[in-house]
């Protein structure tokens, strides 16, 4: 694919410095997210702004060379979600990376040497004191903000319980942390002993091994019965956790579920428990404008030692062995933060 000689008055050509790989890149790599092939993969991308449409750069009010994130979602602007102030909901919305190449210029994935950014495209400026480790991390710390503040609601003194120590668990407690929360609690299960370690260099105050204790008792004994105010459950498919979730929380108490569940299931459980604890369950999609602000102010802030959320850095030419690794398909090699680079 070739860079287009023209752009359009509000279209700007990105190089692209690095790009962070998140679970639904492997699940694009696997068949199970359909995208019109051949596409470009990558929607969580830092690049520098080489050439800006006049529309563009009055918009951004950037010169050319800045350093900047790009949200990933594109609005159309007309639509009854975009009045409303739902653009991530755009009826018309353009996703980078999940976007068949046969649309305009191709060049729309973060996994290459240059991306054209759309029409409407918002982007955010990025201190260059951030290495592009750190400054990928804008989009899952932004899950942390959305999820642990925005969704959850977490306020100072709060108690949070998070299930799930992937890269958007362990951001969930850089986020609670930011919010004042007093206690937080990470569970998750023991084959990889070092993400709970890691959990509480970040600020967990306590983890909890579900290989080894019941998440609900051991949530009981360390409140004394009194329960967490909000619960996080960030893991993926197993469905027990929403039911653990759920018991853990307070009466009144809001639960959070932000991992994607295996379908079907008998919900009268679930349903039963959150009327009986009146329970605030809200869902979680993406990463709102917000989150993703508040990220990259934390991570200019440097208080937080966010680059041991980081595991592996690979080329853009070894991008079969990084959608493997992350998929845990190479024996002895677990990932938690994957970034791409062009070369």
């Amino acid at each position: 694919m070739a860079i287009p000689d023209e752009l359009g008055p509000d279209e700007a050509l990105l190089a692209v410095e690095a790009n962070g790989m998140c679970g639904t890149d492997y699940e694009q790599y696997a068949g199970h997210v359909p995208v019109g092939y051949p596409y470009i993969a990558g929607h969580e991308i830092v690049g520098r702004l080489v050439k800006m449409g006049p529309v563009a750069a009055a918009r951004w009010k950037l010169d050319e060379g800045a350093r900047v994130a790009v949200e990933s979602t594109v609005s159309c602007g007309r639509c009854e979600s975009c009045k409303s102030g739902r653009a991530l909901f755009c009826d018309q919305r353009l996703i980078y990376g999940l976007t068949p190449a046969a649309h305009g210029p191709g060049l729309l994935g973060g996994y290459s040497q240059y991306v054209v950014l759309q029409a409407n495209t918002i982007v955010y400026p990025l201190p260059d004191h951030l290495t592009p480790q750190d400054a990928v991390l804008f989009n899952p710390l932004g899950s942390g903000f959305d999820w642990a503040c925005r969704a959850a609601g977490t306020q100072v003194g709060d108690s949070v319980l998070i299930i799930g120590p992937g890269q958007r668990g362990l951001c969930s407690v850089l986020a609670a942390n930011e919010a004042g929360a007093s206690r937080i609690i990470v569970a998750g299960r023991g084959r990889r002993p070092w993400k709970l370690a890691l959990a509480k260099e970040l600020g967990a105050s306590d983890v909890v091994n579900t290989d080894e204790l019941s998440l609900v008792d051991a949530v009981r004994e360390m409140t004394n019965g009194e329960w967490v105010d909000r619960v996080i459950d960030t893991s993926p498919l197993a469905t027990t956790p929403v039911l653990e979730a759920i018991e853990c929380v307070r009466p009144e108490g809001t639960v959070v579920l932000a991992g994607m569940k295996d379908a079907g299931g008998d919900l009268g459980a679930a349903a039963n428990a959150i009327m009986a604890k009146a329970a605030t369950v809200r869902g979680v999609y993406s990463v709102s404008d917000w989150a993703k602000r508040q990220a990259i102010k934390s991570l200019s802030a440097a208080r937080y030692p966010v680059g041991k959320l980081h595991s592996h850095t690979f080329t853009i030419d070894n991008l079969d062995q990084a959608f493997r690794t992350l998929g845990g398909e190479i024996e002895g090699d677990d990932a938690l933060h994957i970034t791409v680079t062009p070369s």
